[in-house]
């Protein structure tokens, strides 16, 4: 499964890039998540509880952070096991890039996941449907943490774009906060590139 998506936040770069590094915000922000645990400054383990159509269970996964370029984009990439009901490994490269004369960012992440067990039974366009919700769950989580009360109410949703390709090309990735935490969801934190500095 290979998923590409862009949000854009208002806020600054460098704000969006301390919030994805922040395991308090995350836990917050990733839905089902009941534990997130910093195990080093690029390792993570969380527990996240989830219901895919028919399938609910508890999920265990460990993240790792790599290439970061702070604060412009870094992968994150992991697996998660949710016992009979499968599982789920992948990678995604998260790029952040300032906008509106940086007061405000895009997020771009590129996720390329596989699953397992039932989970992979219920088919892609199901995990694929479920991804996006995953996905549009969590920037609203985390914009909500960031901003002010008042200023929320004027981005009830992140503006975003969204491109599914068909699940012949479905490959390890890397890569949320994101999302993997939501790709690794289904799949989570093709590839951008990025060069050193500002992207």
């Amino acid at each position: 499964m290979e998923i590409k998506e862009s949000h854009e936040l208002p806020l600054p770069v460098s704000h969006v890039w301390e919030a994805l590094n922040d395991p308090q915000v995350l836990e917050q922000a990733i839905p089902g998540c009941q534990e997130l645990t910093q195990n080093s400054p690029t390792e993570l383990a969380a527990v996240v509880k989830l219901k895919i159509g028919p399938v609910s269970a508890t999920f265990k996964g460990e993240v790792e952070l790599s290439e970061l370029n702070p604060p412009y984009s870094y992968v994150i990439s992991g697996s998660g096991t949710g016992g009979v009901a499968g599982g789920a490994t992948g990678a995604a490269r998260v790029l952040l890039e300032e906008i509106e004369d940086g007061a405000a960012t895009r997020l771009s992440y590129e996720v390329e996941a596989a699953v397992t067990g039932k989970i992979a039974q219920l088919g892609s366009r199901l995990i694929a449907g479920t991804a996006k919700k995953l996905a549009a769950t969590f920037f609203t989580n985390f914009i909500a943490l960031l901003l002010p009360p008042e200023e929320t109410e004027e981005y009830p949703l992140p503006r975003r774009r969204n491109y599914l390709h068909p699940p012949h090309l479905i490959r390890l990735k890397h890569g949320i906060s994101c999302a993997i935490m939501v790709a690794l969801k289904w799949g989570k934190r093709p590839w951008l590139t990025c060069k050193p500095g500002p992207c």
